[in-house]
């Protein structure tokens, strides 16, 4: 009820007074796109960086840690997109070179709200959110001209004036490595300690699997918070934090068999959005993932999807482990759901 309560009183972006705008009635025409956020990250990857690449115009990179580009000028003809945290000179540029911007919009993947008012999340992170995205966010609120929202549950939270702009990698960050066949079974769970929840749920299921399959491997990618409990279990590697950089690097050079992707049902989670199927299809596995809103129920991909039962995920572990047709068919599958991301989704053209 305390997060509720919390979250109705964060502030939320808002949309310029006036219709939506849709690229189609540019009042500037757009010369360049400036895009601001923490780089490099997963989400201007997944999202914008194969989307930019179509439109063929100048992108300028405005790191909020790094002083504001001399680059971005005057903004004449600049279309202005916030990947999630904006420079905090952007609302004094947006606001002095209003009259000759393209437009401006603001790109959502997560439920900030929620994880600012989720009592699980560590206090640091969630002052870090608070003071990165939600009050920037209300700085620049009337200024944008669209908002991005990366699923519908997201969009629903933010509101009508939001679209749906689902993730699409550039192929390249989805194509695995080829691997020679046969060997021990490589199997790994890739999360940050915001995933505590799940740590905790795989931990007594990996543990009875590993007993029972000796030609079975683990890696878990973990921070100290989390680390120490998958200390104890066999043949486990657990892997530091990494840069997003060394974290898709070292995805595509280790690949895996199996990748499991679990996500508890909370307010959080529930708006998560489908970019793990990126990392599963980049390391080229089996992805046993949870049925949710982010992953759907499979029936459409031919994925496997599964409830919130430990001897579920102790069970599909250990058939995966032993039929291999059964994995290259479910990573075939990832890959072609990965494959269809993007389409039907709107134009990222601004108008001002």
């Amino acid at each position: 009820m305390l997060d509720a309560l919390l979250r109705a009183v964060l502030p939320y972006p808002r949309r310029r007074a006036g219709p939506p705008h849709d690229g189609s009635a540019t009042r500037v025409p757009v010369t360049r796109v400036l895009v601001t956020g923490s780089f490099p990250n997963p989400t201007f990857d997944y999202f914008l960086k194969a989307r930019l690449a179509g439109l063929g115009l100048p992108v300028i990179l405005a790191d909020r840690r790094a002083p504001w580009p001399a680059a971005a000028g005057d903004g004449a003809g600049t279309a202005v997109i916030v990947c999630r945290y904006p420079h905090p000179a952007l609302a004094a540029y947006v606001r002095q070179n209003r009259p000759r911007l393209a437009g401006c919009a603001l790109l959502i993947d997560d439920d900030v709200h929620a994880i600012v008012a989720d009592g699980t999340a560590r206090a640091r992170y969630r002052v870090r959110m608070l003071r990165q995205a939600l009050l920037p966010w209300q700085a620049l609120s009337g200024e944008f001209d669209r908002l991005f929202a990366a699923n519908a549950v997201l969009r629903a939270r933010i509101g009508a004036d939001a679209e749906v702009l689902g993730p699409l990698p550039d192929p390249a960050d989805a194509t695995p490595r080829p691997r020679a066949p046969g060997g021990a079974v490589r199997m790994v769970f890739h999360a940050t300690d915001i995933h505590a929840g799940e740590h905790a749920f795989l931990i007594p299921v990996v543990d009875r699997v590993l007993r029972a399959l000796p030609a079975l491997s683990m890696e878990v990618v973990a921070g100290d918070a989390v680390a120490k409990a998958w200390a104890g279990l066999p043949r486990t590697t657990v892997v530091p934090p990494l840069s997003w950089p060394a974290f898709r690097d070292h995805t595509y050079e280790t690949g895996a068999d199996i990748a499991l992707v679990p996500l508890l049902p909370t307010a959080v989670n529930r708006a998560r959005t489908a970019t793990k199927k990126i990392d599963v299809a980049r390391l080229g596995a089996a992805g046993l993932f949870a049925r949710s809103d982010a992953y759907g129920d499979g029936t459409d991909t031919g994925e496997w999807m599964l409830g919130p039962s430990a001897d579920a995920w102790h069970d599909a572990i250990l058939a995966l482990a032993s039929d291999p047709a059964r994995r290259t068919a479910l990573a075939a599958a990832t890959r072609r759901a990965v494959a269809r991301f993007g389409e039907g989704g709107p134009s990222l053209l601004l108008s001002g």
